[in-house]
This record gives structure tokens, sequence and C-alpha cells, in this order.
């Protein structure tokens, strides 16, 4: 499963850890306080993924559970110090340099940095017993493919010929594709009686669904009328209030009802008396003291009621 998902196995990447971890770029700093680093094998393992699959940054980074500015750090550096190894490991024949002027002095145009010559050919052959089709090319012939490589002398440096062996491996494969087609065949059978049953059921939930939307259609006329009937007990019930407001205001004897006062949250008693006397004082400009017997607020919350004291 490693292997599947880092195209390297666990023996390849912890050596490859060891090789990274003498990079300055990937040495582990000096622990100072804050956000722990990020450990070197985690790097090594975001770089990898990012390197051997199609996934998006965003799905690497919360996959790994770092940010996409992490990612982005690390995967330079990863890179860098991979890059830095390249020499110890992958090395170029010498006489490259050679080869390549050679080419480019060939004819009357330049070949630049050219190294090698490469073409394939159909060498014929009779038809065999095994996998005849499989030798059977477009030139409507029997041959075996020969693929070379060859320097500007012409002579060969790489030679490929297709074996019995690769082609009795790509019959197989073939074979196998023959039969997975069937059993892809034999599951969209199974697939469409199943969409015909979908359908079949599809029918009967359509018939369902007009009887429902009918049901409510007649619910929704019956909310209609029942709003109607709420919207008159409320203009009733308002009108009532109003009668008993003024009732309730027209029996009161001595009383000083101020209207149009603001309302303080969790107002006192007290605190409700000394705003009436301020508002004498201040607004109605009333330099006598009036005694109050109690004060309090009633009805709507811009209405106050306060008993006069005495004459």
């Amino acid at each position: 499963m490693f292997k599947k998902f880092f195209r390297i196995s666990p023996q390849s990447f912890e050596l490859v850890c060891q090789l990274l971890g003498a990079n300055e770029q990937l040495a582990k700093r000096t622990y100072r306080g804050g956000r722990q680093e990020i450990p070197l094998e985690k790097k090594v393992m975001i770089v990898l993924r990012y390197l051997a699959s199609q996934e998006t940054i965003l799905g690497i980074s919360d996959r790994f559970n770092i940010t996409v500015s992490t990612f982005t750090k690390y995967r330079e550096k990863v890179v860098n110090a991979i890059n830095d190894l390249l020499p110890r490991f992958v090395q170029w024949p010498e006489e490259l340099d050679s080869v390549a002027i050679k080419f480019n002095e060939m004819g009357t145009y330049e070949f630049q940095n050219i190294i090698g010559a490469i073409d394939g050919s159909h060498i014929p052959i009779e038809q065999p017993l095994e996998c005849p089709n499989s030798y059977y090319n477009r030139k409507k012939f029997h041959s075996v493919i020969l693929q070379a490589v060859c320097k500007d002398d012409l002579s060969f440096v790489n030679i490929c010929v297709v074996t019995d062996e690769k082609l009795k491996k790509f019959e197989s494969s073939i074979n196998n594709l023959a039969k997975n087609v069937g059993t892809v065949n034999k599951r969209i059978d199974e697939i469409e009686k199943g969409m015909e049953f979908v359908n079949s059921s599809f029918e009967v939930s359509k018939t369902e669904r007009e009887n429902l939307k009918s049901t409510v259609s007649e619910i929704q006329i019956n909310n209609g009328e029942i709003v109607t009937h709420l919207d008159d007990i409320r203009r009733n019930l308002n009108h009532l209030t109003e009668r008993h407001l003024d009732l309730q205001t027209r029996s009161m004897r001595e009383n000083l009802v101020f209207s149009g006062i603001p309302h303080k949250d969790e107002e006192t008693i007290e605190e409700t008396e000394n705003i009436i006397k301020n508002f004498m004082y201040t607004e109605l400009k009333m330099e006598t003291t009036v005694g109050f017997h109690r004060a309090h607020r009633f009805g709507k919350e811009t209405e106050f009621r306060d008993k006069k004291m005495g004459g």
C-alpha cells in the first residue's frame, strides 16, 4: 500500500530520508519555542505524494493537515535537495559531448545536442504457430518489431525486440480485457433492469406526488381562511384593549398621566418617580415640588400614571 501511494518502497524511502537529511535546506532547526517543525519524513512524504499523483495542492495539504503555504515551501526545499543528489546517482557517458558535436557536423542541417538516433523496423518472419495475429503488421506480413538507437558512426548503443514471452503476456492481457468487457456488459444489463424498476417506481411516486400536491392545495386554502379569522380576532382584541385602556384612564381620579417619556430597562418605582419630577421641573417649568403617593408605568410603554398627594 505504501508503494502504491508514494511510488517507492519503504526501504527506498528510508534511504532517501537519510540522504536528504544531510542537506542544509532540510537540516533540523534548533527549537526556540512556538510551533514544532514538521518532521523530515513528513516533508518527504508530502513531496513524494505530489510527484507520484495528480492530486491537487489543496487536496495534499488537507490530507497531511498543513497549510498551502507550508506545502509550497517544503516542496521547493525537498525538490532542490533531490536535485543536489542527482550527480551522485545519475551519470551520463563521458563521450556524449563528442557524439553531439559529430551529429551537429552531419550534412547541411544542424543537429544540436543530439546524442543518438532512434527508429524501428519490421524484421520479416514466417507465420508462427502461436499468436500469429500478434505478429501480423500493418504492412500485411508477419514480422518482429526491432527498435534500435545508434550513434553518429551507425554503431548500436541500444536494441529492443518484442519477444514471444512479451507477446504472450500481451495476448493474455487482451483476453483478460475481453473477459472484463463481458463482465461489464453483464453489469450494464443488470443496471438497465434496475433502471426499468426505478422508472416504474418513479411513475408510482409521480402519481402519489400529484395526490399530495392536491392535498397541500386544499390545506393552503383552509389555512388562508384560518389566517383571515385570526386577523379578525386580532383586530377585535386590539379594539377591546383600547376600550379597556380608555375606561381605565377615565376611572382614575386625581391622577396625572404622562405620555411619550422613554422607558428604561428594569426601571424601579423610585426611578420612575424621579423621572416624572425631573420632567415636571425641566419641561413643564414647575418650581413647586409635587409629592406622589405612587408613580408607576401602565398600559403602553410610553404612558405613566402618578397619583397626586393632597391638594
